[in-house]
């Protein structure tokens, strides 16, 4: 048996309004002529492709990428631009007409809950033939094995640490919950964490549902891989008025679901705090990104993180920072991240907060500003007993 050891280009595709820095996530710009067989693999959403994953141009009509990136979606969901390092001009865009994910494609946890992901490997075979030109080349295969061993297993994650936080394991945190929104039939993303309260309700970020609507709504849990779980749909979204933007107050929604949750050791509800009260440190879990500029990550992700006083972080945020934000410090790059947002700071089987969007960048060494439970446990409180008269939003 071997395994093959395959060493992927980063190829850094970029908006043409970029940036001063002139380095992304530890990498650099590249021109079209160093990466001709670089293309952007572009998901359907709101009416319009984005990127999603990477790929290379095989020959005249078919592109090589990762299973993971598109198993179970149908090839009108996809469109592939080449020919350019800038992702809104100078490029080509080409119709999918089929894809091709490996047989034996496998992604699942070994009994030691390692992550174990074979022939992560998959073949889209475009509409058209590729007009070839000095920006658009095709890559020849490597035909020999480049790596031997005894185990044909890729372990992704032999690193204990991503972004300097720790795999979780199963049931570690069971009242932890992940909301994907399903913006076509065919296709889900995962775009926040979310925390389970009682048998109906979850908690959540307003940022991260505000202009969705709870049909299109899943939340998956019981399970420390990502899209892996109980699935439940949602039926109701109330968020706190007023809202306006993640910086603001009432920075906090619920979901109700559809029936109710069946608890086991994997998946409980997590009491939330009622007065106010500041652990120096908690733990922040999620599925975010595990680095700035990533993706999300595979697995749940925790870290233990120092809380800092509302005086100190302001000294970075302003006024931004008011009585209902309750602030982290990143140490030795240890933050909370994107797609983190909505997901629980826990103390001790408490829920002390709500894990912000994160919009400065995570890992770098600002405070990351969060959402305080204690001002809004009466609110919740009312909410989930159908005792609430206040102003607040629902969205079906």
């Amino acid at each position: 048996m071997f395994s093959l050891e395959i060493i992927i280009p980063l190829v850094l595709i970029g908006k043409s309004q970029a940036s001063n820095q002139n380095r992304i996530a530890n990498g650099e710009d590249a021109s079209q002529a160093d990466f001709p067989y670089q293309v952007s693999i572009q998901a359907l959403q709101h009416s319009k492709f984005t990127h999603h994953c990477g790929g290379s141009i095989i020959n005249s009509k078919w592109i090589l990428t990762a299973a993971h990136c598109i198993n179970g979606s149908s090839p009108s969901d996809w469109n592939i631009y080449m020919g350019s390092v800038l992702l809104d001009s100078g490029g080509t865009n080409h119709t999918v007409a089929q894809i091709i994910v490996h047989d034996d494609y496998y992604n699942e946890r070994d009994p030691d809950s390692k992550l174990i992901i074979r022939n992560d490997i998959a073949l889209m075979e475009l509409e058209e033939e590729i007009q070839f030109s000095k920006s658009i080349q095709s890559i020849d295969l490597e035909t020999e094995n480049v790596v031997k061993s005894d185990d044909q297993n890729l372990d992704l994650m032999d690193r204990d640490r991503v972004a300097d936080g720790f795999l979780a394991q199963r049931g570690q945190f069971p009242f932890q919950a992940q909301i994907f929104w399903r913006w076509n039939t065919n296709y889900r993303q995962l775009i926040c964490g979310a925390s389970i309260i009682n048998q109906r309700y979850l908690l959540t970020s307003a940022e991260c549902v505000y202009d969705k609507n709870a049909i299109d709504l899943w939340v998956i849990m019981g399970d420390s891989r990502i899209d892996y779980g109980w699935v439940y749909e949602v039926m109701r979204i109330v968020l706190r008025d007023p809202y306006y933007e993640p910086n603001a107050p009432n920075n906090i929604a619920l979901l109700q679901i559809h029936g109710e949750i069946y608890f086991t050791t994997e998946v409980a509800p997590i009491s939330y705090i009622s007065g106010i009260y500041e652990p120096e440190a908690v733990n922040a879990s999620g599925y975010g990104w595990p680095w700035y500029a990533g993706d999300a990550s595979p697995a749940l992700q925790y870290a233990t993180l120092n809380t800092i006083t509302n005086a100190k972080c302001a000294e970075k945020w302003g006024s931004r920072i008011t009585s209902d934000k309750i602030c982290t410090a990143q140490t030795n790059g240890r933050s909370t991240c994107r797609k983190d947002a909505g997901g629980p700071l826990s103390y001790y089987g408490l829920l002390i907060g709500i894990i912000g969007g994160t919009d400065d960048e995570c890992g770098t060494g600002a405070p990351n500003v969060h959402t305080r439970i204690a001002p809004y446990s009466n609110w919740i409180t009312n909410i989930i007993s159908g005792r609430y008269t206040g102003a607040c939003t629902e969205r079906i």
